[in-house]
């Protein structure tokens, strides 16, 4: 959807990058807004889907990328060991 607000923002970054990078400005294509996901308690959720136990699921707020080495580390073992033990 777009607001007033979505146009201003828009309008500064497509001005900001005229300024950075004037022969590499174009015409906006596409824009689409992030989606912030976070679980209500703000932990991380690290585990298979109930129904799909060979689905694995490693889903953090905002201050998982402080984690993400630690998270990949987790996501790569768990279907090699069976389990988020590191060791």
């Amino acid at each position: 959807m777009t607001t007033p607000l979505n146009l201003l923002m828009d309008f500064r970054l497509d001005n900001k990058c005229l300024i950075s990078f004037p022969t590499a400005h174009g015409p906006v294509i596409m824009t689409k807004t992030c989606l912030y996901t976070m679980p209500p308690d703000r932990d991380f959720i690290l585990d298979t889907l109930p129904e799909h136990p060979n689905v694995a699921v490693a889903v953090g707020a905002d201050h998982a990328s402080k984690f993400a080495s630690l998270l990949g580390k987790f996501s790569a073992n768990w279907p090699l060991r069976g389990n988020l033990n590191l060791i």
